[in-house]
């Protein structure tokens, strides 16, 4: 059952397109509270990116993390496309404390990733 749910992100055309370097980049954060231990928490992630016109093949790393930019990874994946494409995650956690704050990350080795948009992280908490 649906506790609540909550995101943050930014819409396609609300932002000038950025590369994405060998450093992780934050794209944004979501603060979850009233947790408790036998609630789970499933992440949709939604981003939009394109590969620089430099590169042959577009590379992405996406992270979620707990806590800020250096916590604990939650969640990874390596995406790759020849164009552009708008990647779509699930993943899913549970919490051992009563708030989180969780963080999307995203690097991209070479500078072979830019961000087009749209980018949304969002959690639902659930009930087991």
């Amino acid at each position: 059952m649906v506790i609540y749910s909550s995101s943050s992100g930014a819409q396609l055309g609300t932002f000038e397109p950025f590369e994405i370097g060998d450093e992780e980049v934050v794209l944004t954060g979501l603060w979850l509270d009233h947790l408790d231990l036998s609630y789970r928490i499933m992440f949709e992630i939604e981003i939009g990116w394109d590969r620089p016109i430099h590169a042959d093949l577009g590379e992405l790393e996406i992270m979620i993390r707990r806590g800020d930019s250096t916590g604990e990874i939650v969640d990874w994946t390596q995406e790759t496309c020849f164009n552009s494409t708008l990647t779509i995650v699930d993943a899913s956690t549970v919490e051992g404390s009563s708030y989180q704050n969780y963080v999307l990350t995203v690097k991209s080795p070479g500078t072979r990733a830019r961000i087009i948009g749209p980018y949304l992280l969002k959690g639902t908490v659930l009930s087991k």
